[in-house]
């Protein structure tokens, strides 16, 4: 198997990389993740949603975009309060030659 797994690959290359179809890599990538059961009925494969794995991942997923929602509110108020504290000190000059710019 070809495949590096320290960077992210398409299901195509998965599927290319382990002899599969693109339909089975899918499929064995829900069933690893637990996140749905097969059940073979005749010649049929009902797919059977895992409730509780489906529950943890939003839950995880939730936990995730409060996080990101926080970080986010931080660097506006950073960003907000350098802005502030420039405007209130003014903004340091810097000598280039004989001109001075500010910043």
């Amino acid at each position: 198997m070809n495949v590096n797994l320290d960077s992210p690959f398409t299901i195509n290359q998965l599927s290319q990389n382990i002899g599969v179809s693109h339909q089975d890599a899918r499929k064995q990538l829900l069933v690893a993740s637990k996140l749905v059961h097969l059940k073979s009925v005749g010649r049929e494969t009902q797919v059977i949603l895992d409730s509780a794995t489906l529950l943890l991942a939003q839950k995880f997923l939730l936990q995730m975009e409060s996080q990101r929602e926080r970080r986010l509110q931080l660097l506006k108020q950073f960003t907000q309060d350098t802005q502030s504290k420039v405007i209130e000190e003014g903004a340091p000059a810097f000598a280039q030659g004989n001109d001075i710019f500010h910043i």
